[in-house]
């Protein structure tokens, strides 16, 4: 038996490509004809775990209020800043964009709350954003990296 094929911690801690989307339009980005990849660490790496625990306590204690916004914001991004492991074709002032770069990237537009949704318990916190939030982007692509793995 070889080990290696069980080493989930590993593969998710090296993350995995995932394409980013506009934050507005939804429209898969490029670059120079290439797809702008975020490197998304999956949800049992390291940091992950740990990371995943505490967004979800922080998002029960965050209303949609308007005065919220800006701490909704904060844990949006430090909840999604420990999966991104770095990218791929994605340019700032003409360097390639690293994982140095992740903070600023999740920062890079204030997220609205679509305010038909937001009193709405049904609908969990992140779907109640307009547009394609990157942070979202990056918590989506861990919730669904979990649940493939269903229950290896």
């Amino acid at each position: 038996m070889d080990f290696r094929e069980l080493a989930l911690r590993d593969r998710d801690d090296a993350g995995f490509p995932v394409q980013i989307k506009h934050y507005t339009t939804g429209e898969p980005m490029e670059h120079e004809g290439k797809p702008c990849m975020v490197i998304v660490r999956g949800s049992t790496s390291k940091s992950g775990a740990a990371a995943i625990a505490r967004l979800q306590r922080e998002m029960m204690e965050i209303t949609v209020d308007l005065i919220e916004r800006e701490r909704l914001q904060r844990n949006l991004i430090r909840g999604a800043l420990p999966f991104v492991a770095g990218f791929e074709n994605c340019v700032r002032d003409g360097k390639p964009m690293t994982e140095a770069d992740a903070e600023w990237w999740l920062d890079l537009k204030r997220w609205e709350v679509d305010l038909a949704k937001a009193n709405d318990p049904d609908i969990p916190l992140i779907d109640k954003l307009e547009g394609f939030p990157f942070p979202t982007q990056i918590l989506r692509a861990v919730e669904a990296s979990k649940a493939a793995l269903g229950n290896a």
